[in-house]
């Protein structure tokens, strides 16, 4: 049995999930790319730092409701195949993730998303950084979350249904 948390991420064409758990405990949530994507291509959004700023805050916001937390620091480094502006395809990877100095071990931390960019410029600089966030939850939110998280720990409390024919 476990008492570390973990930060999950799993990524396809069409969503990126990130996950926290301990144990059996978990929250999850998704970024659905479809939609995401056309939004910022028919709004002329920069694409890449929009979607990089989605996907700090679904972190923020999957720890938040599993962990509530003050503080999150997120580290994670990016490779795009052109200026950030242009890039058709990223890869990320998720170095450190800490609520309140309560570290996360991350499982599927590295991942590559392509065809961002359609009308790609082809001025080839290729970029490569590192990001480093510390996110702020405001108090009034603060206590939102923690009140969903007394509310999640209250039903895991209760016990699970059986059904007939099903021993445990």
């Amino acid at each position: 049995m476990s008492f570390e948390p973990i930060l999950l991420i799993k990524t396809s064409e069409r969503k990126i999930i990130i996950r926290t758990r301990i144990d059996d405990d978990f929250v999850e949530n998704e970024i659905l790319l479809g939609p995401i994507l056309a939004t910022y291509r028919r709004n002329n959004d920069p694409i890449v730092s929009n979607l990089l700023d989605l996907f700090e805050s679904v972190i923020k916001r999957t720890v938040n409701e599993f962990i509530p937390h003050e503080t999150l620091f997120i580290d994670y480094d990016i490779i795009a195949d052109d200026s950030l502006e242009y890039a058709s395809v990223i890869s990320i990877t998720l170095n450190s993730v800490e609520a309140d100095g309560r570290k996360f071990n991350i499982e599927g931390g590295q991942f590559t998303i392509s065809n961002l960019n359609e009308d790609r410029q082809d001025k080839d600089k290729p970029y490569k950084g590192n990001i480093n966030r510390v996110l702020i939850t405001p108090k009034i939110v603060l206590k939102k979350y923690e009140q969903m998280y007394k509310k999640r720990q209250e039903e895991l409390k209760k016990p699970k249904r059986q059904y007939v024919g099903e021993s445990f």
